[in-house]
């Protein structure tokens, strides 16, 4: 699918490339709809060359609680990626590791935001790894994320995030009724799959605060904070973070633990990888843990792991059940590619492993 350019977007083109791009196509990227953040993502390919066009807004249309902010401290900062880019962060936050973001190959000012032309990466992309690859990027996150721990200056700046995953869960649509509405469980799909997990789940939604505050007394580095497959691509000797929308302060295990189920809720790695991919993940981080010079107690960086793991998808039960009964689509994010019953036992399954999850972070607690 293609769609014509807009004279804009040629202009900056023309001043990426350094001359007229010539006959060339464009084509939509998928994306999160949703965000307000996000006006669109294209990719520009001519003879030679090709580039990626993100076009970032402060106002745009999305779904309520996806909106935009001004407020720097917010988890959905409109303007926190482009920052990211024009600061260089991308480039230098996990230095030394094999992990960076595209290059930024030009960014442009528009009234209702900033466009960032960026590099067009090829390689294989993360939906397509296995379970080898993503234990050796969890490797590689923890050297990067280690190095703070270490001793290196966290960034200075106003715009990181802060409390993500606090405000990211305040955000979603759900409000922990349906977990105790009897009728609900009665629906087919959610007897089946979730009838034993009822407690548990109800639990990890009540006491979702104790593990959100074991989170944020945490040792703090920097995270990415959405690193799941849709935003991996290995090219040659590099690890390609993409989306840096969410990038701030962050506990130790924490973007380690939210890889994990990001690559089995959809269907990216099948669910009965789950138990190894979980301890390839966790080993892989701590040992990198380790390369970068952390020598702190590994039961504070397993209790970010698990407690992180686990208050990221409290609310996620409940929306998947609210969503069935309003006939609309389960899946979160729209990127899934089970159906519902695969998709409600994946669910399931991934749950079941949060529960047990969220159940060591209540020991490691206390």
């Amino acid at each position: 699918m293609t769609q014509p350019a807009r004279s804009a977007e040629l202009a900056e083109l023309a001043e990426v490339l350094g001359c007229d791009p010539g006959p060339h196509t464009i084509t939509p990227l998928q994306h999160n709809e949703g965000n307000a953040v996000t006006a669109g993502i294209w990719r520009y390919a001519g003879t030679g060359w090709s580039a990626i066009c993100k076009h970032i807004t402060r106002s745009g249309t999305g779904i309520g609680y996806w909106a935009a902010s001004e407020d720097p401290a917010h988890w959905n900062y409109w303007a926190r990626e482009p920052n990211a880019y024009r600061s260089g962060l991308t480039s230098t936050a996990y230095e030394g590791t094999g992990i960076t973001g595209p290059q930024l190959l030009a960014a442009f000012d528009r009234p209702d935001g900033v466009v960032l032309w960026l590099e067009d990466v090829t390689g294989t992309e993360g939906e397509h790894w296995d379970v080898d690859m993503v234990a050796e990027l969890a490797r590689r996150l923890g050297r990067g994320q280690g190095s703070y721990l270490a001793g290196r200056p966290l960034p200075g700046v106003d715009w990181l995030s802060r409390r993500w995953l606090r405000q990211y869960g305040a955000s979603k649509p759900v409000d922990g009724s349906v977990l105790h509405d009897d009728a609900a469980w009665q629906l087919p799909e959610v007897a089946t799959a979730y009838g034993d997990l009822r407690a548990g789940l109800t639990r990890l939604w009540d006491e979702r605060a104790v593990l959100l505050r074991a989170v944020e007394a945490l040792p703090q580095t920097l995270c990415h904070l959405d690193v799941w497959p849709k935003n991996l691509v290995e090219s040659e000797d590099r690890h390609v973070l993409l989306d840096w929308a969410f990038v701030g302060i962050g506990a130790v295990g924490e973007d380690a633990a939210n890889l994990v189920p990001d690559c089995v809720w959809d269907g990216f790695l099948p669910l009965e990888s789950l138990s190894a991919l979980a301890d390839r993940v966790w080993t892989g981080y701590l040992a990198g843990l380790r390369e970068a010079g952390w020598a702190g107690d590994e039961r504070l960086a397993r209790l970010g792991f698990t407690a992180g793991g686990a208050a990221k998808y409290a609310w996620l039960a409940e929306l998947s059940i609210r969503r069935l009964r309003r006939g609309e689509l389960v899946s979160y994010g729209g990127y899934s590619r089970l159906a519902l019953d695969d998709l409600f036992t994946t669910y399931a399954g991934v749950f079941e492993m949060l529960l047990t999850w969220a159940e060591e972070a209540r020991t490691l607690i206390h």
